[in-house]
């Protein structure tokens, strides 16, 4: 996660690029939350998870 959120953003903002290297972060940690519930969807659609176990 912190090769691929973490180090463009860090290299941005080494080079004053403050609010691009917030937005790289920001779009990052967001696809990463995205991914997480729709392979989540995904898991309880198939039954291979139940509700509780997502809790």
């Amino acid at each position: 996660m912190f090769l691929f959120a973490g180090l463009p953003a860090l290299l941005l903002s080494g080079q004053g690029n403050l609010g691009a290297a917030f937005l790289i972060l920001v779009s990052n940690i967001y696809a990463l939350l995205l991914g997480r519930m729709l392979l989540a969807r995904q898991l309880l659609k198939e039954g291979k998870v139940k509700p509780e176990d997502l809790s």
